[in-house]
């Protein structure tokens, strides 16, 4: 039987793995991981370590690098890609695992330098990582905390001897720093909200985000599934916002998400009886809102143009008693092969998955639908926490190439509806060119052939939103943005629209 510190040190290695395809293949850190611990991992405690290392790393990746790099003769950058991961799970350990004595995380990231093939190495990770802890031993044993920076920034409490950027001169480098985000990006969010709350967002960005789950109305409610989970030792309460939601309470599995493929497996959770049963599915609150703007009813025809993995598209057959029709549309076989697995594991008959370019839905479904969702691909910076690679896959000019993408999207599928038909359309972005800017430019078009009508969504959104959020204004302009400091559920976007007529009809 492997003792504790060998099960701890295969966690590591997997780990270390997992973030190097990350830094140098490109891997994403979900599908990545879930590989590697169905692979080499079999123990609850051992996946979880890895899980807590692949994405302590991966979020806390500026603030460590910044790091490393006063205390290196060599820039991070310069440095084989190994050595750089190894120097980086080492400090992650040092900073925020205080289960790990300080010394352990030392010895053992000298021992994965050994099992990489770089023991001419093992040195200066050696030697970097204790001149680091030395100086936060140091700073503990002073108690000096780092002033004010140090009030706002974990990294400054633990080295009140770094000069970090000073958030009154430079607050884009200072946050950037301090929380572990992309530059360009804190800049955007102080633009366009301030200092103070763009620094709350990249705080929250780095806490474990709470998870959520949707009862499945077509087999339980939302009580009986907390009944039925806490039976299976796992604590829930009812959402405040989603009336089909409830929320798993902080300490409970799991600690971190990625795709909800992986995070059913990482958790433990698709070993519990109500998930085998199909009596849940694992949806940000925020997500649930969009079946409720949307509005399905009974023998309906709705068409979900980006359909796949198939949250909202399960959601919005399970508020029709699965009695219509639901088109599921996605352009990728394998995403669509993950909708199939809900469908059969919920017992939803409704849904018809279809594989298609959703740009070319208009020439092939003209005036079929009653309900049009349009939940478009996006950069995904509102779920920032759950995606914490993504942050840095991002990049400025994604943006008006996603705007041109949704545009795409949003003209096809609009030809699908009917006449007083509802379109709703929808983003995991806090970007203004990925949600009010494609909403007014959607409805600049349309006067041209057809008369879009922007709908209030504040009133179509379920009775438990509104009595949480009574004074919610959304800018009075009819749509809805979401935000996690604000509300406390992944950033979001949605609107919707109806067709009032075509002038060609």
């Amino acid at each position: 039987m492997r003792t504790m510190r060998s099960q701890a040190a295969q966690s590591r290695r997997v780990a270390l793995q997992v973030l190097y395809q990350i830094d140098v293949e490109g891997a994403y850190a979900g599908i990545a991981l879930d590989r590697a611990l169905e692979r080499s991992l079999a123990s609850p405690r051992d996946r979880a370590l890895a899980t807590e290392l692949v994405y302590g790393v991966t979020r806390w990746l500026k603030t460590l690098d910044w790091i490393v790099d006063r205390f290196s003769t060599r820039p991070v950058t310069r440095l084989s890609p190994w050595v750089r991961n190894i120097l980086r799970l080492g400090l992650y350990q040092l900073m925020f695992l205080k289960s790990v004595p300080g010394p352990v995380a030392i010895n053992e990231a000298c021992e994965l330098a050994r099992s990489v093939g770089h023991p001419g190495v093992v040195g200066f990770v050696n030697g970097v990582l204790r001149n680091i802890l030395r100086k936060m031993n140091a700073g503990a044993a002073s108690g000096d905390v780092g002033g004010m920076y140090a009030a706002r920034f974990p990294a400054a409490a633990l080295f009140p001897d770094i000069e970090f950027p000073d958030i009154d001169e430079d607050p884009v480098e200072a946050i950037s720093v301090g929380y572990s985000h992309p530059g360009w990006l804190v800049a955007r969010w102080i633009e366009q909200l301030g200092v103070e709350r763009a620094m709350e967002i990249c705080r929250l960005n780095n806490e474990p985000p709470p998870v959520s789950l949707r009862a499945n109305l077509l087999k339980t409610t939302p009580l009986r599934l907390v009944d039925l989970l806490s039976q299976e030792g796992i604590q829930a309460r009812s959402s405040q916002l989603a009336p089909e939601g409830i929320v798993l309470e902080p300490g409970e599995p799991p600690a971190h998400s990625g795709s909800p493929a992986g995070l059913a497996e990482r958790g433990g959770l698709a070993g519990l009886r109500a998930y085998r049963e199909g009596l849940f599915t694992i949806q940000d609150e925020s997500s649930m809102l969009v079946a409720h703007v949307l509005g399905p009813e009974p023998g309906q025809t709705v068409i979900d143009a980006c359909s796949a993995p198939g949250g909202k598209t399960t959601h919005i057959a399970e508020m029709m008693g699965d009695a219509g029709q639901v088109l599921a549309f996605d352009i990728h076989p394998h995403r669509l092969g993950l909708l199939r697995q809900n469908l059969e594991r919920l017992g939803i008959k409704s849904i018809r998955p279809i594989e298609l370019d959703t740009r070319r839905l208009g020439e092939n479904y003209r005036g079929v639908a009653d309900r049009v969702l349009v939940d478009a691909p996006c950069s995904g910076t509102g779920v920032l926490r759950r995606r914490p690679d993504a942050r840095w896959r991002k990049r400025p000019e994604d943006l008006p190439a996603f705007h041109a993408l949704q545009m795409e999207i949003l003209r096809s599928a609009s030809n699908c509806l009917k006449r007083e038909g509802i379109l709703v359309y929808s983003t995991c972005s806090m970007e203004p060119e990925e949600g009010e800017d494609v909403v007014g430019e959607f409805l600049s078009e349309s006067e041209e052939g057809s008369k879009f009508v922007l709908l209030n969504v504040y009133d179509r959104l379920p009775a438990t939103f509104r009595q949480a959020f009574p004074d919610e204004t959304h800018n009075g302009c009819g749509w809805l943005r979401l935000f996690p400091d604000v509300h406390g559920v992944d950033g979001f976007f949605m609107a919707a629209m109806m067709l009032k007529g075509r002038f060609d009809n």
